[in-house]
């Protein structure tokens, strides 16, 4: 077929829809079946009467009428009734058998509840067909003995099921309004997922992917979504800044596509028009925790070409995180794809596939986590709703007080463009990692060290007039003179750095632990503790994750400021010994 499964799936709802008693008959025909163990060989040969439809595009449509008549007209899924508010075996089965219908193979595993917190949401689990998958490879004394770390598939997931700009602009219906959006600049690739999924849950039951984004909670636990009261859990930190500007951004946004989604859900055929900004920024938090970044082959003059594809990967995305897992989404190693020599592809490949070491395969019921990567408790309050206890990869994050554009005088303004021309910004990352210490004979070195980023925004900001001219001037020259300082010059700099970023430590401390904070370390400490003995009432999982974060970022403010102090001091003895040697 010259169309693929995605293209011509809204069609066929639309005719469906329009033929209210074959859809019944067709749907209650496949229900029957599925519930009475026929196997999707069966099916799938039943479904191969329907000649101008691919077998698994049948499916997909039969059980999107099955929905239609169990639960009625579409609607918004803003406001959910009792029966979502949490996943039922009816859920799941839709999921499953609408995942299966678009050619993934998701036998070995089940997507459940979590039950470790409770509003834990879904997550990923091992079936009890995971261990037909096991069985297999420990028959092969070669696998057995000789390649006991290689990798089993647990899952695929076939890439044009995956919701990308590909699969968007293919749309038989909306794809030509989407790419107008794209041509003139409304939106950009990640706005056109975001506006996607904006359209696709208000067409409720009527959208190819409704057993899929049934599923999806529906109020995101990230900061966007906090009530004022939660708000105050963040105080003082640059979390709250930040999750405030990025909803003042979005409403900024939401003002210039409120129409283009009104008329994409007309051109749609919706029941109503009506779309909130809610409903946008529930599909920005969704593409933002949920979103993958993968490699996508073309082919070129010839030639296979990697570019950057971001992108969706129902069922894939309900994998939760934890540190160091073994278990990670992969195109390489997923079944039938053959790489050269240098590990490239000899073919475009056509699956993501989660994998794990055969050794380290989960038992039925364990669940498979991924790792999200090297993220900060703010990355991952901000985009996932949750926070990491003892997270080495945290970063205390310090904005340089910096006046307003009109209030600027001659020399800041240099400050910042020199800043601008190397990269930088004004504001300091410091990282939890570099708190560690570096083992030394007599025990871990507990010294200041601060990334070279930091080092060099601080010595633009204590630069005096002089130097800041030559060094805007060598900005500009192809073959800069070398400015040196003498030994006292240096450790006058030095003193200056260290001066600085006393004071900014000084004052982010205050923000954070003072009045305008939440509270002191020692007191949030008592309260994780009191949680981890399951003393009292529980804390709610919003004010846990600001909670875990929160404190992180005083513990860090702490040690930096503790060694920024020491090393001042230090420096100033330094320079009255040069003062008293000359």
């Amino acid at each position: 077929m010259a169309l693929g499964k995605f293209s011509v799936f809204r069609s066929i709802a639309a005719l469906l829809r329009s033929a209210d008693v074959a859809s019944a008959s067709l749907a209650r025909d496949y229900c029957t079946a599925s519930h009475t163990g026929v196997s999707r060989r069966t099916l799938q040969e039943t479904a191969v009467d329907w000649r101008y439809w691919t077998a698994s595009s049948a499916a997909t449509v039969t059980l999107i009428a099955w929905m239609q008549a169990q639960e009625g007209p579409a609607h918004c899924l803003t406001e959910p009734t009792k029966d979502e508010d949490h996943v039922t075996e009816k859920s799941s089965f839709m999921l499953r058998q609408w995942l299966d219908s678009v050619g993934a193979d998701v036998d070995a595993i089940d997507v459940q509840e979590c039950t470790e917190r409770p509003d834990a949401g879904l997550g990923v689990f091992a079936s009890r067909e995971v261990q037909k998958t096991l069985q297999v490879s420990w028959k092969r004394p070669y696998y057995r003995f000789c390649k006991p770390n290689d990798g089993i598939v647990l899952a695929s997931f076939p890439l044009q099921a995956a919701i990308t700009r590909q699969t968007i602009l293919s749309d038989p219906v909306l794809g030509q309004t989407y790419k107008e959006l794209l041509d003139i600049g409304v939106i950009d690739e990640r706005m056109l997922i975001i506006l996607f999924l904006t359209i696709e849950r208000q067409l409720g039951v009527d959208s190819v992917w409704y057993p899929w984004l049934k599923l999806l909670p529906v109020k995101p636990q990230t900061p966007l979504f906090y009530s004022d009261i939660e708000m105050t859990e963040l105080r003082g930190t640059s979390l709250e800044h930040s999750a405030r500007l990025q909803k003042r951004g979005l409403a900024e946004q939401w003002k210039r596509l409120e129409p283009a989604c009104q008329d994409l859900l007309k051109k749609a055929g919706a029941s109503t028009t009506q779309v909130s900004f809610d409903d946008f920024m529930w599909a920005h938090a969704m593409f933002w925790s949920r979103s993958q970044s993968f490699p996508r082959w073309t082919q070129e003059a010839g030639e296979m070409v990697v570019s950057a594809e971001e992108g969706m990967v129902p069922g894939l995305d309900f994998c939760n995180h934890k540190e160091h897992s073994t278990a990670k989404w992969t195109i390489f190693g997923t079944p039938g794809l053959e790489v050269d020599e240098s590990g490239q592809p000899t073919a475009m490949p056509t699956q993501v596939a989660l994998v794990c070491p055969r050794q380290q395969a989960p038992a039925p019921g364990q669940e498979i986590t991924i790792d999200y990567g090297d993220k900060s408790n703010e990355q991952l309050l901000l985009n996932y709703g949750f926070a990491q206890p003892n997270n080495m990869n945290d970063v205390l994050t310090i904005m340089c007080p910096v006046s307003p554009p009109e209030d600027r005088d001659d020399i800041l303004t240099a400050r910042l463009n020199l800043l601008l021309s190397r990269g930088l910004m004004p504001r300091l990352f410091l990282p939890a990692k570099l708190l560690d210490g570096r083992p030394t004979r007599t025990g871990k070195d507990r010294s200041l060290r601060l990334p070279e980023e930091v080092e060099e925004i601080l010595k633009i900001f204590v630069m005096v007039p002089k130097q800041l001219r030559a060094e805007v001037v060598s900005e500009l020259d192809p073959e800069p003179a070398q400015n040196t300082l003498d030994a006292v010059e240096e450790s006058g700099e030095r003193m200056a750095v260290l001066t600085t970023l006393v004071g900014l430590l000084e004052l982010k401390h205050l923000q954070l632990e003072g009045e305008s904070g939440t509270g002191s370390l020692e007191a949030d400490m008592k309260l994780i503790e009191a949680e981890a003995n399951k003393e009292g009432d529980r804390i709610p999982d919003a004010k846990w994750a600001c909670l875990v974060y929160r404190s992180s970022q005083k513990r860090i403010a702490r040690e930096y400021l503790i060694r920024a102090r020491k090393e001042l001091a230090a420096e100033m003895n330094r320079m009255r010994a040069l003062q008293q040697s000359q």
